[in-house]
């Protein structure tokens, strides 16, 4: 059903701008995807930590890890199962993390945000813009690009979580940072069975 209603916006898309093709095709039918099959998911998210009483913590979770994610990628679910159980667990699972752990000190807090931090800088340099077969970065510019703003968008975050007050929500922003940073590893594509499409593709044109 989604898939009909994308294709027929598609349609529209391409007689109006007929130099919509390739990969910028692909790009907008993909993102057109995502758009009609996060929305009900991120409805139905709201609608079970609404009733968790935990639906003020989850957006916050949301909010901070999407404006890390948008620029530095990770790994996709294919089926719909699987993808809002991921999205629930990314989600919900890190503010119930933020909300009840409790450190002994401040100095034994502080080493554990300095090695989340390097590990988080470490990913970054490494894997981002992390791309999928789906929607492959293989533009140097671009990934060049969305490294950086990787870097920029994971540190604005942290810091957040570093000068914010309140325990909860600074421990929900640093360990988003963490969620999200593994999730553009090789270990978390290894693990979901995904494949960084820029190397893909490029294995491709390396056998024509």
């Amino acid at each position: 059903m989604i898939e009909k209603i994308v294709n027929k916006i598609m349609e529209k898309i391409i007689e109006k701008n007929p130099n919509v093709k390739g990969v910028k095709k692909d790009a907008i039918w993909f993102g057109l995807m995502m758009l009609f099959d996060e929305v009900p998911k991120f409805i139905l998210m709201c609608l079970i930590t609404y009733f968790l009483g935990i639906l003020r913590y989850t957006l916050i979770s949301f909010g901070s890890i999407f404006l890390y994610r948008a620029f530095s990628g990770g790994f996709h679910l294919r089926s719909q199962i699987g993808c809002f159980s991921m999205s629930m667990l990314l989600f919900v699972g890190n503010p119930i993390i933020g909300k009840y752990i409790i450190w002994p000190n401040e100095i034994f807090k502080y080493i554990i945000f300095v090695v989340i931090w390097i590990f988080n800088m470490v990913m970054i340099y490494k894997y981002a813009p992390a791309d999928t077969e789906d929607v492959p970065i293989v533009s140097k510019s671009q990934r060049n690009r969305q490294k950086i703003i990787s870097f920029v968008m994971m540190n604005l975050v942290f810091i957040a979580g570093i000068f914010i007050t309140d325990v909860t929500i600074s421990n929900i922003l640093i360990f988003g940072t963490l969620i999200q940073s593994f999730c553009i590893s090789r270990v978390a594509y290894k693990i979901f069975n995904n494949k960084y499409g820029h190397e893909v593709y490029k294995e491709e044109f390396a056998t024509v």
